[in-house]
């Protein structure tokens, strides 16, 4: 038996024997028998557990479906099962094992709102998330030859509105000559610092060669909007005149 050890496996005289034995790898028992000057001493180890990892704990699919795999570590012997939980989630290979494996799945696109399913693999859970479609483009590519029928100013901004203020004093200062003073001027821009957004993306194809090259643009027609005028800003002068 490798998996004990004696020291000292031999001498003379009185003495005591230390019996060492090694963790047991398996799901299953295991005996084994020491001989000491013709006695035998059965030994005997109780099955390892069966413990499972699996790795990712979670993925995330495209809208559109598609597939992936889950790596199962376990000990040799200890057999386990997959099970998906959600109609739309299908294991195509690895339902079932004995030691490491690997399980395969398969997800069905999605038509509807974000959903979370998951998958029992043993004694574990591994979660898939599949997000809800987004909108449809509102332009589409015509044909080669084609017109479009897109209208003008079919896209419009949102209300541009701002009020500015501005206040001058002027004070005489008679050391300065005929026409000395001091001129005190304080300004505002966008007083009540209202939200002033920018115009939205207006780039309905990208591409640079010919319209059968060209490809949508996912953001356009969906009023998009990036850029906003600054907020409020104050800024005080003043200015010496002789």
């Amino acid at each position: 038996m490798n998996w004990v050890t004696l020291t000292p496996s031999s001498g003379q005289g009185a003495a005591d024997i230390q019996v060492q034995v090694t963790p047991n790898p398996a799901p299953a028992p295991r005996q084994g028998e020491i001989t000491l000057n013709g006695v035998k001493v059965a030994v005997s180890q109780s099955a390892a557990s069966c413990t499972f990892e699996i790795n990712p704990r979670s993925e995330v699919i495209p809208t559109t479906g598609g597939s992936g795999s889950v790596t199962v570590t376990s000990l040799a012997g200890c057999q386990w099962a997959a099970t998906s939980n959600a109609s739309w989630i299908s294991i195509t290979s690895g339902a079932s094992a004995t030691g490491p494996g690997t399980v395969r799945y398969s997800v069905a696109a999605n038509g509807g709102s974000a959903r979370v399913g998951t998958i029992s693999i043993a004694d574990q859970t591994f979660a898939v998330t599949q997000q809800a479609p987004g909108a449809p483009c509102a332009y589409t590519i015509q044909p080669t030859g084609f017109l479009g029928n897109a209208g003008r100013d079919s896209l419009r901004g949102p209300n541009y509105q701002t009020v500015d203020f501005s206040l001058a004093k002027d004070t005489k200062i008679r050391l300065l000559g005929e026409g000395g003073a001091i001129e005190f001027r304080a300004e505002a821009f966008n007083v009540f610092n209202r939200a002033n957004f920018g115009l939205p993306i207006n780039t309905v194809f990208s591409g640079t060669g010919p319209a059968t090259n060209d490809v949508e643009n996912p953001l356009a027609g969906a009023a998009t909007i990036t850029t906003a005028a600054p907020s409020r800003q104050i800024q005080l002068a003043l200015k010496l005149m002789f």
